[in-house]
């Protein structure tokens, strides 16, 4: 079952720990697997620190936001919580990453 997302406009603004850390929170082209869970665990350890990690991840499942952490929650999380229509063109070659079951 998939968790309803609150509708959101905008992302967070103000005082949030992430701000001048995109580098934690967009990987670079063709990133390394292992790369990308290093960084993609250093992201969510600043979101667990934020106050508004709700409301990002909301604004993110709510705008279909295919790229980064937002709120805790990698674009393969989104997809496979039900809250993206596809994989993410940049990951959908590596199908050992997506695991959302194609029946639903």
């Amino acid at each position: 079952m998939t968790e309803l997302a609150v509708k959101v406009s905008a992302p967070p603004t103000g005082d949030i720990p992430c701000r001048g850390k995109q580098y934690l929170f967009y990987g670079k082209h063709a990133e390394r697997p292992q790369t990308r869970v290093r960084r993609e665990g250093q992201a969510k350890m600043v979101c667990r620190t934020c106050s508004q990690v709700r409301t990002c991840r909301d604004y993110a499942r709510s705008n279909g936001e295919v790229f980064g952490v937002w709120g805790g929650e990698t674009e393969i999380e989104r997809y496979n919580a039900g809250f993206l229509e596809f994989v993410p063109h940049h990951l959908s070659r590596n199908s050992a990453i997506v695991k959302r079951d194609e029946n639903l």
